[in-house]
Parts: C-alpha cells; structure tokens; sequence
C-alpha cells in the first residue's frame, strides 16, 4: 500500500491486478472506535481498476505500489524477464490515466521515489525465494522507457525482499 498525503489517501494492491485506493480519514475513524480484540469494517472503496501489468507467465498483477508528487506507480513482479512500471496521473481518483510506462529489472518486490538534488531517483527492492537479495538505485528518467542500468547496487540478506517493502526518508 502507499499513503498519498495531497489527497489523504490510501492506494493498495490487490487480486488479479486490481488497484483500489479508499479514504485514510475514514480508515483512521473505523480503527480508533474498535478495542484492540474487534473486528475492523472494510472502509469504502473509492475507485479501483485494473493496473494493465502482467506477470512472466502472463497472469494479472499489481505486484507493488508507491506514490510520489501526485503520481501513482504501480509495477509487476516478474521472473526470466523484466517487470513494468506504470504511472498513473490521480489527479481525479475516480480516473486514474497512464501518463508513463518503464521496463524494469526482474524480481522487483517493492519499490520507492525519492527526490534528491532536483532529480526523481527510483529504489527497488530485488529478489527471488530466498536469493540474489539486493537494492537498486536508478535516475527515474522521463526520457526512457526501460530502467537499464542502476546508479548503485547495495547486497542484502538473503530473502529480505520478499518480506517488506521500502520507504526511504
């Protein structure tokens, strides 16, 4: 999921591609009027639609999502062949519109925009099972539409990826 904090949203990913996105305000309220032992009611959901991203072996997906300066990325997790990134104009919640796509590295799990010195750079989380566990760094350039080679590749853990998601500060 990703908090988009100009509209005071939360996006999440879902079955077979699907990307909702519900109110946090009415999150936040339907959490803080249960105990800690009740069930919470699902909030509604305001708009959802299919990502348009595949997998390797051709099934639906919407694999990992962020938002960043009112844009809404959302990418597919693949293996023996690169993923996609989509981003998504949400001015207008009710119709997210593809603005851009990337070709992306394979095991991407997760990932995170940050802006550094006037540029947008992209961080993805990489790995598969229990293996090749590793950060990448990439300028998220406008300009191109594949994300070939990252600026800085950090190792990690084996099988990290896998069990979270990224945010960096």
């Amino acid at each position: 999921c990703a908090y988009d904090k100009m509209q005071n949203k939360l996006w999440v990913t879902g079955a077979n591609g699907i990307v909702c996105c519900i109110d946090w305000t009415e999150l936040k309220s339907l959490i803080g009027q249960k105990n800690a032992v009740d069930l919470i009611p699902a909030p509604q959901v305001l708009t959802s639609f299919d990502a348009g991203l595949v997998n390797h072996n051709g099934g639906k997906v919407a694999s990992f999502l962020d938002v960043h300066e009112g844009f809404l990325y959302v990418g597919s997790y693949t293996l023996g062949c690169n993923g996609m990134l989509r981003k998504f104009d949400i001015s207008d919640v009710q119709k997210p519109a593809i603005m851009q796509e990337w070709s992306i590295p394979e095991k991407a799990q997760g990932m995170t925009i940050c802006r550094e010195n006037d540029k947008n750079y992209i961080y993805f989380s990489l790995s598969a099972n229990v293996e090749d566990s590793k950060l990448e760094k990439y300028v998220l350039d406008e300009t191109v539409s594949q994300l070939k080679k990252p600026l800085k590749t950090i190792k990690l853990p084996p099988g990290c990826c896998s069990t979270f998601s990224i945010r960096l500060t």
